[in-house]
């Protein structure tokens, strides 16, 4: 009997068994990732990667002029087939938030992975 405090999908140890490997090349197997802060840095990097990877990239940034360069630097750099789309977020302003999950399921119906680098930021302290 499972334990009522545990749902059926997490296994005793604690740990949620891992899923099997996704292959990107398969057509229709693409995956949505959103990126906090991808505008520079850890940010811009990791949307470069995951672009290179095959997935769509939703970059992020409070300042649009900044995110606007930095989604045409990842495609400059990393064919214009990466998929890299821009969106303005203030992570302090709910609205914004709310703003972004309604452009996020409008385009795309889902979100399958979400980096959020201020609070990397912040647990790195």
């Amino acid at each position: 009997m499972e334990s009522p405090s545990r749902p059926a999908s997490v296994p005793a140890t604690g740990r949620r068994a891992s899923s099997p490997p996704v292959d990107f090349a398969a057509p229709g197997a693409f995956r949505i990732a959103l990126v906090t802060g991808g505008n520079k840095g850890v940010g811009l990097e990791t949307c470069r990667q995951l672009a290179t990877k095959g997935l769509k990239v939703v970059l992020t940034a409070r300042n649009e002029a900044r995110g606007l360069e930095a989604v045409e630097a990842i495609r400059r750099s990393s064919g214009a087939a990466a998929e890299v789309f821009f969106h303005q977020l203030d992570v302090t302003d709910p609205s914004s938030a709310a703003r972004l999950a309604d452009f996020v399921r409008g385009q795309f119906g889902r979100l399958d992975i979400l980096v959020w680098l201020p609070l990397a930021a912040r647990l790195a302290r």
